[in-house]
């Protein structure tokens, strides 16, 4: 999977197959909220990919040849399910949020902030406040 550049994703994350089409237009439409919501110059761009991870990862922002974010949909899922009282709609958006945070702090050249981020994905989820980051 080539974007913008000749790096190809699948030489650093296993892309994940087969992601049921009904979670991949949750992305989609995640995405398109946000982009009318957050107006900040680094979502014009984001690239959202659906990869593997560790077990206990749900999201990661990468930004070494450009930016992009990858999310484990299972891990989501599995996360949801394990937790419980919690839409799958929420926790992706939540993670996507996350990592969002996380590349405007990398466009600010700030150090990635793990609580930062958190309070963004929270804020915007719980009370749709946008923090300033």
């Amino acid at each position: 999977m080539k974007y913008f550049t000749d790096y190809d994703i699948s030489w650093d994350y296993e892309l994940a197959e087969d992601i049921d089409k009904q979670y991949l237009s949750m992305i989609k439409d995640i995405v398109k909220e946000l982009k009318t919501k957050i107006k900040h110059e680094i979502i014009k761009n984001i690239i959202i990919v659906p990869i593997l991870l560790r077990q206990d990862i749900l999201g990661v922002y990468c930004f070494d040849t450009f930016q992009w974010i990858g999310l484990d949909i299972g891990n989501i899922l599995q996360a949801c399910d394990e937790i419980g009282n919690i839409s799958y709609y929420i926790a992706i958006k939540t993670t996507i949020l996350h990592e969002i945070a996380h590349a405007i702090q990398n466009y600010k050249g700030k150090e990635l902030n793990e609580t930062e981020a958190e309070d963004f994905a929270r804020d915007y989820v719980d009370f749709g406040i946008i923090n300033k980051i």
